[in-house]
């Protein structure tokens, strides 16, 4: 389990550095362009360009990390504007959006539940939850775990649970 947590800590930690950076590289760019606008420098020509290099080297990597998001719009600007297809308002995302800004004992009344049988489970998975009305995302962030993947252990253990009733 903390080896996956691990992977998605070092996952999430390189794409907020690569943002972070890129953040940095744009400042960079625009604060030597104004410098340029006001009296050109041979050296601040050479930093600008130099920081634009860069930028464009982390760019691809960028997009790598974000592949899965860019596809996704690619695909939904074709299907709105060549295809003429009005997307659906069905979105995973947005189901997961609406859960994890909810409290367990919330989502276990809603699917109706057994919330101890949920906190035992939990336990067993080296899952630690704080409060009963402690969000999901916040457990998640706690645990180093995908909300989604919290959440699937939760439908799992119920759906077999009721299996075996």
């Amino acid at each position: 389990m903390h080896e996956k947590g691990a992977h998605m800590s070092a996952e999430m930690f390189l794409k907020l550095t690569i943002i972070f950076f890129m953040s940095l590289f744009v400042t960079a760019i625009a604060m030597s362009a104004f410098m340029m606008m006001n009296s050109y420098d041979d050296k601040v020509a050479l930093i600008h360009e130099s920081i634009g290099i860069i930028f464009l080297i982390v760019l691809p990597i960028h997009i790598y990390l974000r592949k899965d998001k860019l596809k996704k719009m690619i695909l939904d600007f074709f299907s709105e504007t060549i295809l003429h297809k009005e997307m659906s308002s069905c979105d995973n995302g947005k189901l997961l959006k609406t859960l994890k800004s909810r409290a367990l004992n919330e989502i276990c009344e809603i699917f109706n539940i057994d919330f101890e049988d949920t906190l035992s489970m939990l336990r067993k998975k080296q899952i630690i939850v704080k409060e009963r009305d402690q969000k999901l995302e916040e457990i998640a962030l706690l645990n180093s775990h995908d909300s989604l993947k919290i959440l699937g252990m939760i439908l799992e253990q119920h759906i077999r649970g009721q299996k075996n009733a």
